[in-house]
């Protein structure tokens, strides 16, 4: 109920986004972003796989909140959408303030200020990238928050115990930072384009 209620909220800011904005400020194509959120719906339904076992922690990635997510990320560093190095940069700087604003609870892991974290994913890519800022910001934010609050916290598990990446699906910090920090992203440039235009009507 939870992530049906997330996943209509986040479509629904979308479809107002590209109504009045379109996402060609952020560098991407509708079909893209089509892409981002409807793939992890489709796979919703598949069941987690395992993934690994280490430290005797048994690891699990569940498709709509992380391996979907993942393989979109790296579709976008392969595809030549941002220089790499910028992307080192930033993945970097979210996986710690990610680690930060997360902690290990009765649940697995829990993020904390997840709007925060796609601002600042958000900001950076604005403030470096051109071309491909919406991809930049999507794939910093999901792979920095899986860096940033799950991998580095697989030693702090105790043995014997479940981790699941991604697991609460469509609800998950993974899946919800992408797209949020595109959404901030637009954000963003509309008001740069509008401070532009006040400062072309001034001169």
């Amino acid at each position: 109920m939870i992530s049906a209620l997330i996943f209509v909220t986040i479509f629904t800011l979308v479809l107002v986004a590209y109504v009045l904005e379109g996402f060609e400020p952020v560098g991407l194509s509708f079909p893209e972003v089509l892409a981002i959120i409807f793939l992890p719906l489709v796979f919703n339904i598949v069941p987690p796989v395992h993934v690994a076992t280490f430290n005797d922690v048994y690891i699990l990635a569940e498709f709509s909140g992380f391996l979907v997510p993942l393989f979109i990320s790296l579709y976008f560093i392969y595809s030549g959408k941002f220089p790499f190095w910028k992307f080192g940069i930033g993945i970097t700087v979210v996986s710690a303030v990610s680690y930060y604003f997360s902690d290990i609870s009765g649940v697995g892991v829990v993020v904390y200020n997840l709007l925060l974290i796609s601002a600042v994913s958000a900001v950076y890519s604005v403030l470096v990238e051109n071309r491909g800022i919406g991809a930049l910001a999507y794939s910093c934010s999901t792979l920095g928050v899986f860096i940033g609050s799950d991998l580095v916290r697989i030693l702090s598990f105790s043995s014997k115990s479940v981790l699941t990446i991604g697991g609460g699906g469509l609800s998950d910090a993974i899946f919800i930072s992408g797209i949020s920090s595109i959404l901030v992203a637009l954000f963003l440039m509309h008001l740069f384009q509008i401070k532009n235009l006040k400062s072309i009507e001034e001169l």
